[in-house]
């Protein structure tokens, strides 16, 4: 199988920039014959097009919307129906056409072709959570919200809520708000812990739009200036020659070809415009400590450039969302579910009240986002509660299987992602099924740590050190399968300060040549709306 990128889109350089030759902050891919044209489509003879979609039958081609849609239309479908048994039998579909889609699908955009896999993989899980392992008829509420926008579950109050209605028009509301929930807010299953608002923000709308309008702006400001740093200052870190955005040579092997390989591509890049060359390792202890300075510092980079673009969608979506309810009330209905500013607290923990320095225990359940929790817990959940494992086995083993399964699944979801990308995905599954040790090693610390060394100091700073070292470390071939992917080639912001200033153009295209949501007529592989 040839690369997911070598048969489809070609590399341009960054939109503003000057053709020439390749710097460490440009870089022109000449693409390949069987490369497509990014502009207007010219009439071909049916020889050529014949020709073309033979070549295209070894490589994947554009995720369509309606291959994307119908899965979701088939879990919607499901849940409509009251009987339980019935309503499983089209789980089998269902996986047929996620499998589908993993194995021949992707997206011309770089970021994109990684929420293919990713969402694929998150849906089928979620479906089997939702049809199998779980009956929302019997088990789920949906709660009211009261005036003050909380509801009955997060008062302590008893649920009583909604159940499964018999109501037809009832069924579609209440099947459509459990389809696209992800966290359970406004339900009895909602996952534990949500941030909640700071009283200033629980008591008015304007506080909260006001705070977060200003997030969107900092976050903007940031991923400018970072996204600069990344295709600019380091590219040939971020976008290392060969990344399956810029055309990998036909044949060479993933990344990372299974779980316990080292990694197939140089370990050894150049460092940053500005910044003194890297020494060789003869050089002595000096040169040592400037390559892991140097490695930590990227790594630890990459990490807050991974938190400020998840936040920053979620905060936009919020932040669009309250501002219609401004628009249109909030105050009854589905505008009090969708609309009211209680139903958006944030999607990460806040620094205020110290989730982020509760360990790497806290750092995954409190601090990183929730958005996957419900269905990455499920599969344990269902082992432990509904197998009756949870009498027959000792607590410590109980305990392992509530820890294990939720990154099984996570690094499932990410091996997805980074297979689609760029038919990587054990570098991505490492990095996740080392995080339950690290858990396992921090409660064996606590738990044996003597009273007068863990006190003090030791027992404020100690955690936030420990998940850093801990996730620089174990990092590594994550984020290296999503710089050969060519994650980074993406422009998030339409116009950029720090490229106005640099002579390169302000406004941001990013380097994808082939559009996304736009028309395919059949000439990438299918017929629709690609993704």
């Amino acid at each position: 199988m040839t690369s997911s990128r070598a048969a489809g889109w070609s590399a341009v350089p960054i939109h503003g920039e000057k053709e020439g030759n390749p710097t460490q902050s440009q870089t022109t891919i000449t693409p390949p014959p069987q490369t497509l044209s990014p502009g207007p489509r010219k009439p071909k003879k049916k020889k050529e097009r014949k020709k073309k979609k033979k070549g295209m039958e070894t490589s994947k081609r554009p995720l369509l919307l309606h291959e994307a849609a119908t899965p979701y239309v088939l879990l919607w479908t499901a849940l409509m129906i009251p009987n339980r048994l019935l309503a499983a039998t089209l789980i089998l579909p269902l996986l047929a056409l996620s499998y589908h889609n993993l194995l021949q699908t992707t997206s011309p955009n770089p970021p994109n072709s990684f929420l293919v896999g990713s969402f694929v993989v998150y849906h089928a899980f979620a479906s089997i959570n939702l049809l199998l392992l779980r009956d929302p008829r019997t088990e789920f509420r949906r709660l009211p919200i009261t005036a003050t926008g909380e509801t009955k579950h997060q008062n302590g109050e008893e649920e009583e809520g909604e159940a499964y209605p018999r109501d037809l028009k009832r069924r579609i509301w209440w099947v459509f708000d459990l389809a696209v929930t992800m966290r359970g807010i406004g339900w009895s299953w909602q996952i534990r812990p949500i941030p909640p608002l700071s009283a200033t923000e629980a008591a008015s709308r304007h506080t909260y739009l006001r705070r977060r309008l200003a997030r969107l702006l900092i976050i903007y400001a940031w991923i400018d200036l970072s996204m600069f740093v990344i295709q600019h200052i380091d590219r040939a870190y971020f976008l290392p020659p060969g990344n399956a955005h810029e055309y990998p040579p036909a044949g060479e092997p993933p990344v990372y070809p299974h779980l316990f390989s080292r990694s197939t591509r140089p370990q050894h890049h150049p460092a940053p415009l500005g910044l003194p060359p890297i020494p060789s390792l003869s050089s002595g202890a000096p040169a040592l400590l400037y390559r892991a300075a140097l490695y930590t510092a990227r790594q630890i980079f990459t990490g807050i450039v991974m938190y400020a673009h998840l936040n920053s969608g979620y905060t936009f979506l919020s932040l669009s969302a309250v501002l219609l309810g401004a628009l249109v009330g909030a105050e009854t209905g589905w505008r009090r579910r969708y609309l009211h500013w209680h139903a958006w607290p944030d999607v990460f923990g806040r620094w205020s009240a110290g989730d982020w320095g509760r360990g790497l225990a806290g750092w995954w359940g409190g601090a990183w986002h929730g958005l996957f929790k419900n269905v990455f817990m499920a599969p344990g959940r269902f082992v432990v509660s509904r197998l009756g494992l949870g009498q027959r086995l000792p607590a410590a083993a109980v305990w392992v299987v509530r820890l294990v399964g939720p990154f099984v699944v996570s690094a499932a979801l990410h091996y997805a992602g980074a297979w689609t990308q760029a038919r990587g995905g054990w570098g991505s599954a490492r990095f996740f099924l080392w995080q339950p040790v690290g858990v396992a090693v921090e409660a064996a610390v606590v738990r044996w740590c003597p009273g007068w060394v863990c006190r003090g100091w030791v027992r404020r700073w100690a955690p936030y050190v420990w998940v850093v070292v801990w996730l620089v470390v174990t990092s590594g071939s994550f984020f290296e399968e999503l710089r050969y992917g060519g994650v980074w080639a993406l422009q998030p912001v339409p116009v950029s300060a720090w490229k106005w200033a640099a002579g390169v153009g302000a406004l941001c295209g990013g380097e994808t040549a082939v559009g996304w949501w736009e028309w395919d007529d059949g000439s990438l592989g299918g017929w629709g709306v690609r993704i």
